[in-house]
C-alpha cells in the first residue's frame, strides 16, 4: 500500500509539471515545416546507412539476450526468500540506482565514447546473471543486482539513444528513433517469451545461464559491429 501511495504521489508531481510548466503551443520563431513529410519507407531507408544497420543489429542483438526485471526479481526473492510485500520495493531500488548515475554516466560517455559505455552497461548486465547464479545468497547479494542492475539502465538507455541521434539524419532523426525503438523493444519481448519459457522448462538458473552466454555472444557482434563503423563509437 505504501509503495502504491508513493508511485501515486509521483504521477501526480509528474502531470503537475507537465500542465503547469510545459507550454505545448509554442512554436520557435525560426521554426520552420520539414522539407518533407516523414513516411515509413523513408524510415526503413535508413537502413540504407551502413552505421545506422549496424547500430540496429547490435541492439537488436544485446535486447535478445536481456532478461526482462520481473524475471531477474524473481529469481532474487527466490534465492533471498523475499516476502511478497518486499517484491515492488525492488524495482523502486533500481530505479534509484538509475536515477543517481544516468547522468554521470551520460558523461562518461560523452568523454571516453558511447560505443564504449553501452558495451560496459551489458557488462553490468552480464554481473547481474553472474550474481543470481552464484551460490551465495544475503543482503550482499541484493544490494549487488539492484546496484548492477540500476547502473546498467543507466549506461546503456539514453546512450543508445544518443548513438542513434548521432548516426541518423536531422531531418528523419524522429523515424530513425523510433525504429531503433522498435527493433530493441520486439527484441525484448521476445527475449522475455524465451525467458520465461526455459524457466518453467528447466528452471531460472538455467535461463540465466543461457542469457549469460547470449550476451557474450552479443557483446563480441558489438563489439565487431562498432570497430567496422568506428562513428557509432
Amino acid at each position: 500500500m505504501i509503495t502504491r501511495s508513493i508511485a501515486f504521489c509521483l504521477a501526480m508531481l509528474g502531470l503537475g509539471v507537465l500542465l503547469l510548466l510545459v507550454n505545448g503551443r509554442e512554436r520557435a520563431e525560426d521554426a520552420k515545416a520539414p522539407e518533407r513529410t516523414p513516411s515509413l519507407r523513408g524510415a526503413f531507408a535508413l537502413v540504407r546507412i551502413p552505421r545506422y544497420r549496424a547500430l540496429l543489429i547490435a541492439g537488436g542483438a544485446l535486447s535478445l539476450a536481456t532478461a526482462s526485471d520481473a524475471f531477474v526479481f524473481l529469481a532474487l526473492q527466490e534465492k533471498l526468500d523475499l516476502g511478497t510485500s518486499l517484491f515492488p520495493l525492488l524495482f523502486v531500488g533500481s530505479a534509484g540506482t538509475y536515477m543517481a548515475l544516468a547522468v554521470p554516466m551520460g558523461r562518461l560517455a560523452d568523454r571516453v565514447g558511447r560505443g564504449r559505455v553501452l558495451l560496459a552497461g551489458y557488462g553490468l548486465l552480464l554481473g547481474v546473471y553472474l550474481v543470481l547464479l552464484a551460490p551465495m545468497a544475503g543482503w550482499l547479494t541484493l544490494a549487488a543486482v539492484l546496484g548492477l542492475l540500476g547502473s546498467y539502465y543507466a549506461a546503456t538507455d539514453g546512450v543508445l539513444m544518443a548513438l542513434g541521434s548521432a548516426i541518423v539524419p536531422d531531418e528523419v532523426r524522429g523515424s530513425g528513433l523510433a525504429l531503433l525503438g522498435t527493433m530493441t523493444s520486439l527484441a525484448r519481448l521476445i527475449a522475455s517469451g524465451a525467458c520465461g519459457a526455459v524457466g518453467v522448462v528447466w528452471g531460472l538458473n538455467a535461463a540465466f545461464a543461457c542469457f549469460g552466454v547470449a550476451l557474450v555472444a552479443a557483446a563480441a557482434l558489438t563489439a565487431v559491429a562498432f570497430v567496422r563503423s568506428p562513428e557509432t563509437a
